[in-house]
């Protein structure tokens, strides 16, 4: 879990009373409300609109819900901002920021990223909403998030009827991929044969930045209409003929 903002102080004390925490972070006390609720996220984060009236917040939660499902659920009250980078279709990645100033920013930085991202969708998430992202069998779900509107009347004080709520365990259910022996010794760089696979993976590294480039640069070119269609079909006749050859290439495999 994220959490950006704070916690009012007299919530986080009557709170922490309800609910067992670990830390003195007045931030853990937005998990603890939501793991309170058992499996059923959505109302656990409804249960934090409901308990958390003055603090500060703009949250993002993952989850893993099995050894191939993955969840991402966004939320945040008027106190905090919170902006969605959607970046499935190039880097098959969603993203959050504070600002889109922080994305950008971030961007510029990385010569690599620059050829691969090409359009994200900057998003700003509405005030009390709840966006829900799945990856699922790893394949992605919809662009469009589950998306649920957080409905509050007028903050009314909540009574403490005496319960505590403790601190949920749970087992670590990963698959083990490789267990290496006392003897074996970890080389990422080379496999069995002496092939070199951080070599393979640069030079194909750079051809895909490569090709990524001549798309964002043609794009480029063609929004200015400052390329000549001559030139255009010139560039269309090399990249057919560089697609035959890899896959010569990729028939000598």
């Amino acid at each position: 879990m994220v959490h950006n903002g704070r916690i009012d102080d007299c919530e986080y004390c009557v709170l922490k009373n309800k609910y067992e925490v670990r830390s003195g972070c007045d931030s853990e006390i937005i998990l603890r409300i939501v793991e309170a609720s058992g499996q059923d996220r959505l109302k656990g984060i409804s249960e934090v609109f409901s308990l958390i009236n003055h603090g500060h917040m703009a949250v993002a939660m993952g989850q893993r819900t099995s050894h191939t499902d993955r969840d991402l659920w966004l939320f945040r009250n008027e106190h905090r901002p919170l902006w969605v980078v959607d970046v499935r279709d190039s880097l098959g990645q969603i993203m959050f920021v504070s600002e889109p100033s922080i994305w950008d920013d971030a961007l510029s930085q990385c010569d690599k990223a620059k050829g691969v991202v090409r359009a994200a969708k900057v998003i700003e998430l509405p005030v009390e909403q709840i966006w829900h992202f799945r990856l699922a069998d790893g394949i992605r779900q919809s662009l469009a998030p589950q998306r649920y509107a957080v409905e509050k009347g007028p903050a009314m004080a909540w009574e403490d009827d005496g319960s505590r709520h403790a601190i949920q365990t749970h087992g670590v259910e990963s698959k083990v991929q490789t267990v290496l022996g006392a003897d074996d010794r970890l080389d990422a760089g080379k496999v069995a044969g002496g092939i070199r696979l951080d070599v393979l993976n640069a030079s194909c590294d750079t051809l895909i930045d490569l090709v990524n480039n001549v798309r964002l640069f043609a794009e480029q070119k063609a929004v200015e209409e400052s390329m000549a269609k001559a030139d255009f079909q010139r560039l269309l006749r090399s990249l057919e003929d560089k697609r035959t050859e890899l896959e010569e290439i990729l028939g000598l495999i």
